[in-house]
């Protein structure tokens, strides 16, 4: 199993994409493809996130 993607470089990498491609250029699978995830993977690494904050 892989490593799950720290916070960290997810949100750096959205950055970096808002600045390329602006809010509504941005998309999640072009974000999955950034930090090298399927986009499912991704949106369960971000409500992981989500839940342990509740």
């Amino acid at each position: 199993m892989r490593e799950p993607i720290p916070l960290r470089g997810i949100i750096i990498e959205v950055r970096k994409l808002f600045r390329e491609y602006g809010y509504e250029g941005t998309s999640m699978r072009n974000l999955a493809r950034r930090v090298g995830v399927r986009s499912q993977s991704l949106y369960t690494r971000l409500c992981l996130i989500k839940s342990a904050d509740i």
